[in-house]
């Protein structure tokens, strides 16, 4: 489809180590850089997208031709026939690729052996300091609360301490904190990580790795697979008599955006839905509440959000407007953060099990802090896909006649 577009103190010793990585993650924050939102109008392609698929196949073939360490993003762009630059996005950002060319260039890949073998990290530090990291997008998103609790919960239970990093939807400020907190941590958690396949790669040789909701070739990963929800979500659009739909898009660094704008696309299309994207830059209740300007351009009968704060900030925009929800739009969001059912109207969202999510991960991490990496070397890195389900509340209701026209 083309687009128009806690710490658990074991000594007193750690504690200094604690504050000091704390402090050094705190002066290495600096703000990133924002641009503008613009609108992409999009027809559906009646062809269909993967079938739900993550840009990444857990059961390679065996490679032929080329050493596997050997095989870089150049070496599958000359096979492939491609700029090395949409290889990088097949991986990073999977909603950015036509589907036929990122389906030759994972081909390509997983015949090359790209990746294919896990990432062992010869320079593990022998000693252990008791803690890992866990490095979030935005602490103040109350989904990476949830997840940041789970997985203080793991720790925990498993005499480890956490520390967290917020890197402020950032990819250089989270390359920078890392850098600084990594002497002081045993293994790290990545939520959401907005830094390139390439660093994560090179970060998961230094230390033992898991990812949060991105997938990555070589890197053990637990994902939040909304195709369920997703689903279920349209149907109920559909029943209701919807038949065009905005989607409120993530930050282009996301590659959770790029998966569920590409899962969103095929089923629009194979559902016969119009579907029109406005792109933004931050995942924030303040840049859904401005997509409204652009929003009042070209109306919908229904909007999905990346996340269900730019949905609430939305249907804020909405009711300053006078525009009732759901009688003239239906709004949907993803997560099920608290906010969402409390508001007039609830918002009806895609659910994530996120602190199920974050349980697994700090689990799996500790499995390779704890134990010999060469008792590791063979462990089965499928991604961990967690299912999601859709639930309905007030602000989806049936189709009205037309979009609404906003002032």
């Amino acid at each position: 489809m083309t687009t128009h577009s806690s710490v658990h103190e074991h000594s007193a010793r750690k504690k200094t180590a604690v504050g000091a990585a704390s402090a050094d993650a705190r002066r290495g924050g600096a703000g990133s850089s924002s641009t503008t939102g613009t609108t992409d109008m999009t027809r559906p392609s009646p062809v269909a997208m993967q079938d739900g698929s993550l840009p990444q196949s857990a059961d390679a073939p065996e490679t032929t031709g080329h050493p596997a360490a050997s095989v870089t993003i150049r070496t599958i762009a000359r096979e492939a026939g491609v700029s090395p630059s949409t290889v990088s996005r097949t991986f990073s950002r999977p909603g950015r690729v036509n589907s036929a060319t990122a389906r030759k260039i994972r081909s390509v890949a997983d015949r090359l052996g790209y990746h294919r073998q896990e990432v062992t990290a010869d320079s593990y530090d022998s000693a252990f300091n008791g803690l890992i990291g866990i490095v979030v997008a935005d602490i103040s998103n109350p989904v990476f609360s949830e997840l940041m609790q789970a997985a203080q919960h793991a720790c925990q239970q498993n005499n480890y301490g956490l520390i967290t990093i917020d890197t402020q939807e950032s990819a250089a400020v989270e390359r920078v904190a890392l850098h600084r907190a990594l002497r002081h941590i045993d293994g790290i958690v990545l939520a959401s990580s907005r830094m390139a396949d390439n660093s994560i790669y090179k970060l998961a040789s230094l230390r033992p790795l898991v990812s949060i909701n991105r997938s990555i070739r070589g890197v053990q990963t637990v994902i939040g697979d909304v195709t369920q929800g997703m689903e279920d979500a349209l149907d109920q659009l559909v029943a209701a008599g919807h038949r065009s739909i905005t989607y409120l898009s993530g930050p282009a660094a996301s590659w959770q955006d790029g998966v569920r704008w590409k899962l969103l696309g095929g089923l629009c299309a194979k559902k016969h839905l119009y579907l029109h994207r406005i792109n933004l830059v931050s995942p924030t209740f303040e840049m859904g509440h401005g997509a409204i300007q652009q929003f009042a351009e070209h109306p919908t009968t229904a909007v999905i959000a990346y996340n269900d704060m730019l949905a609430l900030g939305f249907l804020t925009a909405l009711k300053e407007r006078s525009v009732h929800v759901p009688q003239e739009v239906s709004v949907i969001g993803i997560d099920d953060i608290p906010y969402s059912a409390l508001v007039t109207p609830s918002l009806s969202t895609i659910a994530l099990p996120r602190r199920q999510m974050g349980a697994i991960a700090v689990q799996k991490l500790l499995e390779r802090v704890t134990e010999p990496t060469s008792r590791l070397k063979n462990t089965n890195l499928t991604p961990i896909l967690l299912p999601s389900r859709y639930i309905p509340r007030q602000s989806t209701g049936p189709a009205p006649a037309l979009p609404p026209t906003i002032a």
